[in-house]
This record gives structure tokens, sequence and C-alpha cells, in this order.
């Protein structure tokens, strides 16, 4: 079984990586089948081991994704630090489509941001909602009611095990629901758009469609 060993500080260090979780195994250092792979600051080590007795288990981060990286060099590692929200482009396409005034979208967008579980519903208090959106906590709940009636939303009150009041949970699936039945419409646009950039990049465009009107 081939497990890869990193080096998580400066010093060497030799050891297993399995689930996430560094197993620190001095012994390894003299190891006859290990081999180093790249003299760099982030060297792998390749080894193939059965058994291996474990000191000391040192959890390490996850690497970063090119994306992160990207997205950092666009806007800033202090910026990225704050957070960062996944939000369909079609969401945005689609306003016109779905009837959504600007206020409407920016809180579906605020709920999607507190939405990263897709087995666990955002749950905002109104007033941080309206803290967010600079608008008041009745305002928040009378858009949220405008959303609620297009079935792009659903509110259902938590409770807490005393019985006290919560803040409401909301069900995002009717807006999922609702872009996928638009998607194919904006994909079947798109294709047609790419298809008339293809054709005007071929030669010829003007002989092809004057045969064609001659015809």
């Amino acid at each position: 079984m081939i497990h890869r060993a990193f080096r998580p500080r400066p010093t060497w260090q030799f050891g297993l990586l399995v689930g996430g979780f560094f197993y620190q195994t001095p012994a390894l250092q003299n190891h006859p089948r290990c081999e180093y792979m790249n003299p760099i600051a982030t060297i792998e080590l390749e080894f193939i081991m059965a058994t291996q007795n474990t000191s000391k288990i040192v959890q390490l981060r996850p690497p970063k994704k090119k994306a992160d990286r990207v997205s950092e060099r666009k806007w800033g590692k202090a910026v990225m630090a704050q957070g960062f929200s996944i939000i369909p482009s079609l969401l945005l396409k689609a306003q016109p489509r779905l009837k959504l005034k600007p206020i409407e979208l920016a809180i579906l967008m605020h709920l999607a941001d507190f939405w990263w579980d897709p087995e666990r519903k955002p749950f905002p208090s109104k007033e941080r909602l309206a803290e967010r959106l600079g608008i008041g906590a009745r305002q928040v709940q009378r858009w949220m009611a405008n959303l609620e009636a297009a079935k792009l939303v659903k509110r259902t009150q938590r409770y807490a095990p005393h019985g006290g009041k919560l803040s409401n949970e909301y069900d995002l699936s009717g807006l999922v629901a609702r872009l996928k039945e638009l998607e194919p419409e904006f994909s079947e646009v798109e294709e047609e758009a790419r298809s008339k950039r293809r054709a005007v990049a071929k030669p010829g465009l003007r002989r092809r469609a004057k045969a064609s009107n001659d015809g």
C-alpha cells in the first residue's frame, strides 16, 4: 500500500499521511524504500510499507485548491479570509425571468451565503439579515413573504428545547427547482450564440449567405 509523507514544518519529519492526519514515525527516516520525489520545501516521499508503529499524530492543513489561490490573486488574501459564497451565475442572469426586485435578489444571495451544507438549511435571524442589507427587520419579513409567495423560499419556524422560538429556517429548494427549469432555455440560447460565432469565424461567410439568399 502506498502512503505519502509530507514535510509540515521546516525541519524534516517522516510519517504516514492517512485520512488527513500525519502519523509521525522517526524510524521511517532510515527506511530502505524511501525516495525523494522533489527537493523543495514541500518535498513528498513515496514509500511502501505494510505496518509501522506511530509515536505522534499531527493534523495537516488541507492543500489549497487552485481556485482558492486564483481568488486570492483577484480579491486579495485578507478579503478572501472573510469567507466567500457560491452563487450560480444563472441566478443573476435569470433575475428578470424570476421577476426579482433588486432587494429580493439581495436577500436570496445573503441566504445563500449562510447555506453551505445541502442537508442543513440556513437560519439567519431577521435582525442579522436586516443589518447586512441596511433595512429594517420588518422590511426583511415583508420581502421574505413575497419570496415565499413566489414559491422561491419556504420559511419554517424553529424552536428551542424549552419551547422558545428561534430564528426561521429557510428552504431554498423552490429557487433551485425554478433555476433547473430555466437552465435548458439559457443553455440553448448560449449554444446558438456559440454556433453563430463559429460560423462568423469561418471564411466565406458572405458567399454562403449570398448563395442561401439566391436559393
